[in-house]
């Protein structure tokens, strides 16, 4: 079952990267900060994530008190990727998309570990 959940996160996630990574690619074209652009585009993949996450990986029905607790969640990630991103990039001078593919693996543990916990209904009291 763990691994069933794993891969099923695994695509989730996928599909709101995809959304992540093209949103923060066309902003950064545009000019727009490292840092300023990874907020823009993970805020836009939230949404997708959320729904496929707790709907297809947990089953759970989507709830306000989740969504509230996942979108804080990710507002912290967001924001502590988004600083690494710039840090990154200032330190190494090198391209931010790469940058920020290289914070992916880090991120997608510190996510699924966080959504096993908010959508475990044992052990969570805002996933009943």
């Amino acid at each position: 079952m763990l691994f069933h959940q794993i891969r099923n996160f695994f695509k989730s996630s996928l599909a709101g990267v995809s959304i992540d990574l093209v949103v923060f690619k066309l902003l950064t074209l545009s000019h727009l900060s490292p840092a300023r652009a990874n907020i823009v585009s993970s805020s836009l993949s939230i949404t997708a994530t959320y729904f496929l996450t707790s709907r297809l990986v947990f089953q759970a029905e989507p709830t306000f008190a989740k969504w509230a607790l996942f979108v804080a969640w990710y507002a912290f990630s967001i924001t502590a990727f988004s600083c690494l991103i710039a840090l990154l990039v200032t330190a190494t001078s090198a391209p931010p998309f790469f940058c920020k593919l290289a914070t992916l693996p880090f991120s997608f543990l510190a996510n699924y570990t966080f959504c096993r916990f908010a959508f475990n209904k044992k052990l969570c009291p805002t996933a009943s």
